[in-house]
């Protein structure tokens, strides 16, 4: 079994009321989480997993921010926010102040995964049509483009570590969550990896 390191927002932090969705960095020395703030809303926040120390990244606690993926250098993120009505990600550099927008809609968007060569981020948004759908994002700029989506919910994808595969989660197949991996850029080639239900995939890192 394994072992408990370091507990994420202490009882005594009067703050900690909750953390969701922690995302560890490319090294391993950071976790990236929605620190929820009671306020209605929450901030990103960033933990260095040895010291246990903590550094506030976004300042909008009137809004749910998190969902964070990191950039394969650890230099940037891309974080979900439902600030000026919409559900856009926005991408930042680690510690400074600047932010600029990835995407803009109406409906919600969380990114999932950012490839390892840098170019692309994976994210999930909801449509009344196709439901879930997941969208790839140009992270240096450019419009997104819908990759997976059929009438079934698509989701949490991720990249394989060769940036040549994504797993993701359907319920495709009578409505019951599995895990499927596909190459990327997309074929008709299709892999059905859980048998008995699944979700959130992730790589190991030697893919």
């Amino acid at each position: 079994g394994g072992v408990t390191r370091r507990v994420i927002g202490p009882p005594e932090d009067g703050l900690a009321h909750q953390y969701w969705a922690p995302r560890i960095s490319p090294d391993g020395r950071y976790a990236a989480a929605e620190h929820h703030l009671g306020q209605g809303g929450g901030d990103i926040y960033m933990f260095d997993l040895a010291s246990g120390a903590q550094r506030r990244e976004t300042f909008d606690a009137s809004n749910h921010n998190g969902f964070v993926a990191w950039s394969p250098d650890g230099k940037r993120i891309a974080f979900n926010t439902p600030r000026n009505g919409g559900g856009n990600i926005l991408i930042k550099t680690v510690g400074a102040a600047d932010e600029r927008v990835g995407t803009e809609a109406v409906n919600a968007s969380w990114p999932s995964d950012w490839s390892r060569d840098g170019k692309w981020i994976l994210f999930d948004r909801p449509s009344a049509k196709t439901q879930s759908d997941v969208w790839l994002l140009p992270a240096d700029g450019g419009a997104p483009k819908p990759l997976l989506a059929s009438p079934a919910n698509e989701m949490q994808a991720v990249f394989s570590p060769d940036g040549k595969w994504i797993a993701y989660a359907s319920d495709e197949e009578n409505g019951v969550y599995n895990v499927y991996v596909r190459p990327f850029p997309l074929t008709a080639e299709q892999w059905k990896i859980s048998e008995a239900g699944g979700e959130g995939p992730r790589w190991r890192p030697d893919g």
